[in-house]
């Protein structure tokens, strides 16, 4: 009995021997392919390109939150980019990073930020100093938000300052304003035109306003009061033809 089943079990065993060993065959692909890995660092220039495929100009300079941190690869050697999202203002950025779909993703974060220039003050401005051409010159940064910060020169120039603003420091729009042409209770010239002739009459200022404001003026003989914009410093044109006459009543 035990000699004629010797074969069967010989047979069978073979068989669970072949079946285990192509079994764990891809397995063991699978687990090569998992060991290849790369830090962060490593994949800089990948970063790179997923980042400016995302808006992230090609000047920009690219900081890793942690370079040594460690990405799986793929067979080939690259790794699966799951999602990327950059912050635009801030140029923080979040990459998930994975080699297949089972396995846990890697993080990478740093920054991205492109080289963009500020205008600067050449000189310290003290508070209600207005800020000439000759105080600014541009300087180049990368590592500050572009669009909290004031591009444009022209966007300055002209403008009082808020507060005590310091050297070579680039400035926040809100750090300035337009100067105030028409101070509240100043004697105003207003000007229109009716029938193709032009006509100034003077107000009283009800309110103070820059350049392009619109405020109220009061007839000092008739008390009447129009609406107006500032032209010019203590000079303002009459908005809406139906309200000069009115103006002109003494």
């Amino acid at each position: 009995m035990k000699a004629t089943r010797l074969p069967g079990i010989v047979s069978y065993a073979a068989i669970a021997l072949w079946f285990l060993l192509t079994l764990m065959r891809p397995l063991s692909a699978h687990a090569e392919e998992t060991a290849l890995t790369a830090t962060a660092s490593d994949l800089a220039p990948t970063i790179e390109a997923a980042l400016m495929r995302h808006g992230v100009a090609a000047d920009a300079v690219i900081t890793l939150d942690a370079p040594a941190t460690s990405v799986a690869l793929v067979a080939n050697g690259a790794p699966i980019f799951d999602s990327v999202s950059v912050n635009p203002i801030t140029g923080r950025f979040l990459i998930r990073a994975r080699s297949h779909p089972g396995v846990a993703p890697a993080s990478i974060s740093g920054r991205a930020a492109a080289t963009t220039r500020f205008p600067v003050l050449t000189r310290s401005i003290a508070r209600g100093d207005i800020i000439a051409e000759s105080d600014i010159v541009y300087v180049e940064r990368n590592d500050l938000p572009a669009l909290s910060f004031v591009t444009n020169a022209g966007d300055v120039i002209g403008k009082v300052a808020m507060r005590p603003l310091r050297a070579n420091t680039p400035l926040r729009a809100n750090a300035v304003k337009a100067p105030q042409l028409v101070k509240k209770g100043a004697l105003v010239t207003v000007r229109y035109k009716m029938s193709g002739l032009q006509v100034s009459h003077h107000g009283v200022a009800r309110q103070s306003g820059a350049l392009g404001d619109v405020i109220n003026i009061m007839n000092t003989k008739s008390e009447r009061t129009i609406k107006a914009v500032i032209t010019g410093t203590n000079e303002a044109r009459v908005i809406g033809a139906r309200q000069q006459p009115s103006f002109l009543d003494l």
